[in-house]
């Protein structure tokens, strides 16, 4: 398959997901819309769940939501912002939809790729932070990132004061919920989140 119609396909299937839901997604309706056959289309996906998550996890984490720019605070608000808005709820609808129809093993797959990906570029901004000295040289501990990331997958993320989506904070004192150590470390110490 070549690249140009493996986007075809991906495109087919967003563009499906979009008109018809997760529900109304099928082999035959990608298939007309990419201007292929099916076939082609059951040479790469056994299920349309596997079609669907193929379709969207490259398409979300192409790129990061937001340039690093080595200040700790705002980058890890700006990623995980720009994550929580690449979520829609129809988004949510189709990963339910997608749960329902594939075993145990796809479902920590998908996890395992999307977490991945978050914790490269977390590891991007960590770095940058280190060089601008907000943070000391010891390695950000992986209970912290792992904290980061459950922060997104729990979806703790809110609108503040109106304006962008950030993490929550006691804007009357003016403090963060984990401020980061120049140790590396945070502070106060993340509690450890399972993944």
């Amino acid at each position: 398959m070549t690249p140009s119609l493996l986007e075809a396909i991906r495109e087919a299937v967003r563009g499906e997901i979009a008109d018809l839901g997760f529900a109304g997604l099928t082999f035959e309706g990608v298939a007309r819309r990419a201007h292929t056959s099916k076939p082609v289309l059951y040479r790469r996906f056994a299920t349309r769940a596997e079609m669907a998550i193929d379709a969207f996890i490259p398409h979300r984490f192409a790129t990061p939501p937001a340039p690093v720019t080595g200040h700790l605070h705002d980058d890890v608000v700006a990623l995980l912002s720009g994550m929580a808005a690449r979520v829609t709820r129809e988004d949510v609808t189709t990963m339910r939809g997608i749960i329902g129809e594939v075993d145990e093993s796809l479902i920590e797959h998908v996890g395992a790729l999307t977490f991945s990906q978050l914790d490269d570029w977390l590891h991007a901004v960590f770095d940058a932070a280190r060089a601008r000295g907000d943070l000391g040289p010891q390695p950000v501990p992986a209970s912290a990132t792992r904290t980061v990331v459950a922060v997104l997958r729990h979806g703790d993320l809110q609108p503040c004061c109106g304006h962008r989506a950030g993490l929550r904070t006691d804007r009357a004192r003016g403090t963060r919920p984990h401020a980061a150590r120049r140790d590396g470390l945070s502070s106060p110490a993340a509690p450890t989140v399972r993944p």
